[in-house]
């Protein structure tokens, strides 16, 4: 994961037409352009809170199609899902027509209200505002919740950072923190990203403020912490440019490794996926070794009794290689679905994003402002990448 943005981006055209229209043609029209996965449109009772549909679990199941990503995952025993939902303001369990949509692509989410900055602004004052509003949506609409993210070197508030601790008060601190977030959630949140990118590029552990003060204890002590507070959650190490080969995915498939073998609560490691700013050309251009390197990575680290999620993934169009890029998108997404889909321990893949409209890549490097790297286009309607990533999981 890269330093996430928050602004939100206000989608134009038909979207806004919907938003604003008094009658009934134009709201047809509109409904007609705009198709979720999900039929029935939410109604003005249904929220019991600001953007929390009422719905019972069982009927949020029954109500999506027999071919949405949600149905056919649910069907093979696979998660599928979308994270960020802080973006944009919580857009997507607060748009009606996002929250439909949300509701039929995902059997699980990824509630990324917990960066420091937001959950612990001041030491020891909490707040979990943004993280209980996507977990009441979440427990509303039947839908299995990834907990995103315990400890990482971003996002720390000021008093943290920059603050003047010794290495045992970091320590109380760290445990503090963790404890008080995975017990409040216990038993709603199903799998933790409990430590976020503590490798740097060069396959060393990244210098960071836990480092710094705790030496690499702090990984296992993280861990160890979170299992106390829940000790049925699915404890995952989390990191980008790690799902194929090379000095990152080596680096890490020891710390893991080395982790199980001290008897650490480790359960999974998730990989990113961020297929954007040049990686993804790999997969345009030489797609069948990467997805070779893929496969081998899942085996190993499935072979020491791991799950695998595919935890923030995105592909951008802008230095992808064919002429109908949404084509060559849909089938990188398709190959890599499929490739999780075929090794036992890959159980989940999430994107970071709902639509093109709300991706936080926008406006992070040349191009970006009108990449497309999600599912779903800037009107929510699926892509051609969604038709690829449902027909892997329609297959039996």
């Amino acid at each position: 994961m890269y330093l996430r943005g928050s602004g939100r981006r206000v989608s134009v055209g038909l979207r806004t037409l919907c938003a604003a229209a008094l009658v009934v043609v134009l709201a047809v029209s509109c409904a007609a352009t705009r198709r979720p996965e999900s039929a029935p449109a939410a109604s003005a009772s249904d929220a019991s809170s600001p953007g929390v549909p009422a719905r019972s679990p069982a009927l949020a199941e029954a109500s999506c199609p027999a071919d949405s990503l949600r149905s056919l995952a649910t069907a093979r025993r696979f998660d599928i899902g979308i994270g960020g939902l802080i973006q944009s303001n919580r857009y997507m369990v607060r748009d009606s027509m996002a929250s439909q949509t949300l509701r039929c692509a995902a059997t699980v989410i990824t509630n990324n209200g917990f960066y420091w900055s937001a959950v612990e602004p001041r030491q020891g004052s909490f707040s979990f505002a943004q993280a209980d509003e996507i977990s009441a949506w979440a427990q509303a609409n039947g839908v299995a919740q990834r907990g995103h993210v315990l400890v990482w070197h971003n996002s720390l508030p000021a008093w943290l950072e920059h603050g003047s601790f010794t290495g045992d008060e970091l320590r109380s601190i760290l445990k503090t923190h963790i404890q008080a977030i995975v017990s409040r959630y216990r038993g709603k949140i199903r799998a933790w990203d409990v430590v976020n990118e503590a490798v740097d590029d060069r396959g060393n552990l990244r210098d960071t403020l836990w480092l710094r003060a705790l030496g690499s204890d702090f990984i296992e002590l993280s861990f160890r912490w979170a299992h106390e507070a829940d000790p049925d959650a699915l404890l995952f190490y989390n990191d980008y440019r790690n799902e194929g080969a090379g000095v990152v995915p080596e680096r890490i498939y020891s710390l893991v490794r080395d982790l199980k073998a001290r008897a650490v609560p480790i359960h999974g490691v998730g990989l990113q996926m961020h297929l954007i700013g040049g990686r993804e050309t790999m997969y345009a251009t030489n797609r069948p070794a990467a997805l070779a390197e893929m496969a081998a990575n899942l085996k190993r680290l499935g072979d020491l009794g791991l799950q695998v999620h595919v935890t923030e993934m995105d592909v951008s169009l802008v230095k992808l290689t064919e002429v109908d890029k949404l084509a060559q998108q849909a089938a990188i997404y398709g190959d890599i679905a499929r490739t999780c889909v075929a090794a036992p321990r890959c159980t989940a893949l999430v994107t970071w994003g709902l639509d093109d409209a709300h991706s936080w890549i926008t406006g992070r490097y040349a191009g970006s402002d009108t990449d497309a790297p999600l599912l779903y286009d800037r009107g929510l309607r699926p892509k051609p990448a969604h038709d690829a990533i449902r027909a892997v999981l329609a297959l039996r």
